[in-house]
């Protein structure tokens, strides 16, 4: 069961580049209850939370749309990311109603904002999001698998709900795009997705998991060994043996921005 802290106090904002572009992020939630293995933002969390464990607790950072509200000025002309510490339609948000609130109150500023999540809780507020000026909602998909899904994405909506809630949010008009996050070899069918859902999106993010992240690499490395020992054994003696293999996929990826629009972040 996830244990729900409450948080006054807004931390500091920070930025994330997207593709050239600065963003900067508004967390509603610090945690996630999804706790994915892959996820970079268990480590902040974790850090915060030595005894707890990833996805069994969350900050519910509830002054956070007095804040947005207050400083309303600020975001014109802005690029707004939510969020990067955990989902922001993570099943906390059917209580807590953060996510919606926020994009009420940045609904009115004269701003760019991008979502990424993986919940279909998100076709909710198409009532607010149709209305925006410049929004983009990304709907994360990292297999569609369902070995794989259940390895590694075991709490999370299911791939096929994943799919129907961006083509709902496609039928409404909202621009969307397909979240390739984390990209992994063997398990992510990249180039199929991306020639699946070319007619489908605006674009497509292509992102893998922060492999230099002891604790993230611990945990994908210990279900490959567990579950695919062979599979793991691959990951050790080619895909994360030096760069080359990622920088393929970067080349490939290249040549296909010429028909496409590809955001990529994936390296060792």
């Amino acid at each position: 069961m996830t244990e729900f802290v409450p948080v006054e106090g807004i931390t500091p904002l920070t930025k994330k580049a997207f593709n050239g572009d600065s963003y900067y992020v508004l967390n509603p939630y610090k945690g996630c209850q999804y706790g994915c293995p892959h996820c970079t933002a268990q480590i902040p969390l974790c850090t915060a939370y030595p005894m707890k464990k990833w996805g069994g607790i969350v900050e519910v950072r509830n002054d956070i749309v007095g804040y947005v509200r207050k400083n309303s000025s600020r975001w014109a002309g802005r690029n707004i990311y939510l969020s990067s510490l955990g989902d922001p339609y993570q099943p906390a948000e059917n209580k807590y109603k953060l996510t919606r609130a926020l994009l009420e109150a940045l609904a009115s500023c004269d701003c760019s904002v991008r979502v990424i999540t993986h919940s279909p809780l998100v076709i909710r507020d198409i009532d607010i999001l149709s209305q925006m000026k410049d929004v983009s909602v990304g709907i994360s998909l990292t297999t569609t698998n369902e070995f794989h899904a259940k390895l590694i994405e075991k709490n999370l909506p299911t791939s096929d709900e994943r799919i129907e809630t961006l083509y709902a949010l496609s039928d409404s008009g909202i621009r969307t795009f397909l979240n390739i996050d984390p990209f992994l070899p063997e398990i992510t069918p990249l180039f199929r997705l991306i020639d699946l859902f070319t007619d489908d999106v605006s674009f497509f993010r292509v992102a893998g998991p922060n492999w230099k992240a002891t604790r993230v690499k611990r945990k994908l490395f210990d279900m490959l060994k567990a579950y695919e020992p062979e599979l793991f054994v691959r990951y050790q003696t080619i895909y994360l043996k030096d760069n080359r293999y990622f920088q393929e996929i970067q080349n490939k990826i290249k040549g296909l921005n010429r028909s496409r629009v590809i955001e990529t972040d994936i390296s060792l």
